[in-house]
């Protein structure tokens, strides 16, 4: 099911209150050998489990990876290997933000330039 095509009724349903978003790692993943993302790894709390159990719900979806949260900040096409060797990244840090609102994307397919966005949930 496409973001675009969430009823509203589902979309109603998912309020969260604000909570802290802690990143303790940046670099590249799912698997750092054959890279897909850069993105930052957050620490899990009740708050993001909750979130990944209703998020998928919502979408009448279900998704049985392991849980790895962590906030995508670029998609990587083509040759991640030799993307994620000539610049390497992976770096621990300590970084807390409140997180006030979530806007949920669909990311295009590939060759499909449109972004999908749906809402702010407060």
């Amino acid at each position: 099911m496409h973001v675009k095509s969430l009823p509203a009724h589902a979309l109603r349903s998912l309020m969260f209150r604000s909570f802290p978003l802690t990143i303790h790692h940046v670099g590249y993943g799912p698997d750092p050998r054959q890279p897909r993302q850069l993105w930052a790894d957050c620490l899990a709390t009740n708050e993001l489990a909750a979130m990944r159990v209703e998020l998928p719900a919502a979408f009448e979806q279900k998704d049985d990876r392991p849980f790895r949260p962590h906030v995508t900040l670029a998609r990587i096409r083509g040759n991640g290997r030799a993307i994620a060797r000539k610049h390497p990244i992976d770096r621990s840090l300590s970084l807390t933000q409140l997180i006030v609102s979530i806007q949920l994307f669909q990311s295009p397919s590939p060759g499909n330039e449109d972004i999908g966005c749906r809402r702010d949930s407060h």
